[in-house]
């Protein structure tokens, strides 16, 4: 009488051996749920107890599937999914999750009932598009380090009065930075919060948009334990930035600052006729006018952002004026 064999009898030194070859939503799609023993094998499987998944490649199926795994979803620390998978992804108020990626391929409105999951965060990242909130934020307690794309500055301000110990934030901002849209009465920042970098997103090179610089200024000054700090400001018009002003507006209530990155854009204002104004300071600096659109750039160098806006064409290497005594040019890469 020979012997019946099946996929039930193998050793458990094989299965584990077969789950080394496959990523770990493909274990869980194919073998959770296939009988008690499995189960059992999951949970101790080494590479679980990674706890981070990233969800943003699933096809919708595996995806739905996935959603049905709650036991597994409440022992996950780490995900990285996009929009459509965290409306439908479902945790419970006992999840474990500590870092929250988000892949937003549109902006993003976050009900009530969907913000506990930001309660016991330490780190968030919002990408691509807008995430706005239904008011008001939940407070998060434990959230460290946020890097986040907003629709204005209103939400910034909102969001950092929600945040009491974080330590890092970058924002990247749409539109909307003016006086109508930006209260900022009875705000508390982080004392913890040493890093921060606030750029205004472009839309593909095109702004329709005003920004009032002031707003952000006075935004600034009140992080007074920044270390580092990084300012892309476009949109602006007749604003004048002068050595006087980063410094009045700026370095003076900033006493510990030791990195700074900086890039205005100006339609308007006054060209800068001489850089001596801006030697003392330890960071160099460069400006540029445009003087076929009378718009006026001022920025550090080495140049630390990713793009320049409205800024580059044939004249701007030899139009350009600097800190520098000597050739500056490598220093824009």
């Amino acid at each position: 009488m020979s012997g019946k064999s099946g996929f039930d009898n193998f050793p458990n030194e094989l299965y584990l051996s077969i789950f080394d070859y496959l990523n770990i939503i493909d274990i869980l799609y194919s073998f959770s749920n296939l009988n008690y023993r499995i189960n059992n094998l999951l949970k101790t499987y080494y590479r679980f107890t990674l706890k981070h998944v990233d969800l943003t490649k699933l096809n919708p199926n595996v995806f739905k599937y996935y959603c049905l795994e709650k036991q597994i979803n409440n022992d996950i620390h780490s995900i990285k999914l996009n929009d459509y998978q965290f409306k439908y992804l479902t945790f419970s108020s006992n999840n474990r999750l500590i870092k929250l990626n988000l892949l937003l391929e549109n902006d993003y409105y976050l009900h009530s009932k969907e913000q506990f999951i930001f309660e016991y965060l330490q780190i968030l990242i919002v990408q691509h598009n807008a995430l706005t909130w239904k008011k008001p934020f939940i407070i998060c307690q434990n959230l460290k380090q946020v890097q986040i794309h907003l629709k204005n500055h209103f939400d910034l301000i909102e969001l950092l009065n929600c945040l009491p110990i974080v330590e890092k934030v970058d924002a990247t901002i749409n539109y909307d930075v003016n006086r109508e849209n930006c209260l900022t009465n009875n705000c508390y920042y982080s004392n913890k919060l040493i890093d921060f970098s606030y750029i205004i997103h472009s839309n593909n090179g095109l702004v329709y948009f005003v920004t009032d610089y002031s707003i952000i200024e006075s935004l600034v000054k009140q992080l007074n334990n920044l270390i580092k700090l990084r300012l892309y400001i476009i949109g602006c018009i007749n604003t004048i930035i002068d050595g006087s002003r980063l410094e009045n507006n700026l370095f003076n209530y900033l006493p510990k600052l030791e990195e700074f990155d900086f890039f205005i854009q100006s339609y308007g204002g006054y060209e800068i006729k001489s850089m001596d104004q801006f030697r003392s300071f330890k960071w160099n600096f460069a400006s540029y006018t445009n003087q076929l659109t009378d718009m006026h750039f001022l920025f550090t160098l080495p140049f630390k952002f990713q793009r320049i806006d409205q800024c580059i064409n044939e004249y701007f290497i030899h139009g350009i004026k600097t800190t520098f005594q000597s050739k500056f040019t490598y220093l824009l890469y």
